[in-house]
């Protein structure tokens, strides 16, 4: 959701620095850690409040995962890229092809 508010701009670049440091964050009380790190994304208190607060944002990302999770039937064997199922294992070279058209811009 945090990567969400942030916008297109930061979207990668704050979704990566969660996985980085998920050891300061994964914890008994996140919201604290997660502060520190979305701080640094722009984001002030209240912006921070207000993401974390947005039910229609959680909603739709709930759907989109229970979405998904009806879609495949194994995974990591099967993989959904953009609305899309691929069963089987992919191979490097086929998944290149498949994502390549989405991480251009």
């Amino acid at each position: 959701m945090l990567a969400r508010c942030a916008g297109k701009d930061k979207y990668f670049p704050l979704v990566e620095a969660f996985f980085d440091s998920q050891s300061d964050w994964v914890v008994q009380k996140p919201l604290q850690p997660m502060f520190a790190i979305a701080k640094q994304a722009g984001f002030t208190q209240q912006t921070f409040d207000e993401c974390l607060a947005n039910q229609q944002m959680l909603n739709g990302i709930e759907e989109s995962r229970t979405r998904a999770a009806s879609k495949l039937t194994s995974t990591p064997r099967d993989l959904l890229i953009n609305g899309k199922i691929y069963r089987g294992a992919l191979t490097v070279e086929e998944l290149d092809k498949q994502i390549a058209p989405y991480l251009k811009g």
